[in-house]
């Protein structure tokens, strides 16, 4: 994937979001990583990427952060970490939605979960249970960004690990499928997405081939 601008990575300190700044930054990609939390500071521009602070729960402060990126593409990862009573998962895709409209970014990459729209029947109860709430906010992000206009691309990946990248990661549209995933192997699908046109404006899945513990893994191609 070749970028003539830069793409803007929001939730870029830990997790998903920071692969995927590993693996454009590894590729002389530009990279915004958008942060909260300055702590993470010093290894972004260690790995090359120009580092903003912005708590995307504030419209004003987000869209003068993306305003001020010159990004062509938005890859979002954010999301309430387990405890936290005050949840992003909408209301900071809402504002990185309406920053990028008003800028005039129109690539959109959302990560959020499986359990979310069609796919929630297969969460085992207790699981669901315990990430229902957060599972509904990440359902408004997604018809929310469905209905912006803009080139959207939503993952769905399933329960995440640290392993290494294995290269498994399978994009399905089945929605019975439960499995996992390595959030490395997410941040290459993410990747992969920006330099495919064939996977906008679709919600894909995202399991490895290998840790599908029921239903079915129907591949789908995105090149």
């Amino acid at each position: 994937m070749v970028a003539a601008l830069p793409v803007l990575v929001a939730g870029a300190g830990s997790g998903v979001g920071l692969e995927v700044v590993k693996i454009l930054c590894a590729s002389a990609v530009p990279v915004c990583a958008l942060i909260r939390n300055k702590a993470y500071e010093a290894g972004l521009q260690a790995l090359g990427a120009e580092v903003l602070y912005c708590d995307v729960s504030d419209s004003t402060a987000t869209s003068a952060a993306l305003k001020g990126s010159g990004a062509g593409a938005i890859v979002c990862t954010i999301g309430s970490k387990p405890g936290e009573t005050r949840r992003i998962d909408f209301v900071g895709v809402q504002n990185l939605v309406d920053g990028a409209k008003q800028t005039g970014i129109k690539r959109f990459i959302l990560v959020t979960s499986f359990g979310c729209g069609e796919t929630r029947k297969a969460v085992p109860p207790p699981l669901l249970e315990k990430i229902g709430a957060a599972l509904a906010e990440k359902d408004k992000a997604e018809a929310l960004l469905r209905a912006s206009g803009l080139e959207y691309t939503i993952l769905r990946p399933g329960g995440l690990n640290t392993d290494s990248p294995t290269g498994r990661g399978v994009f399905t549209e089945s929605s019975d499928v439960l499995g996992g995933i390595s959030r490395a192997d997410v941040a290459d699908a993410i990747v992969r997405c920006l330099g495919a046109p064939a996977s906008q404006n679709r919600t894909l899945g995202l399991f490895d081939r290998e840790l599908v513990r029921a239903g079915t893994l129907s591949a789908v191609t995105i090149e």
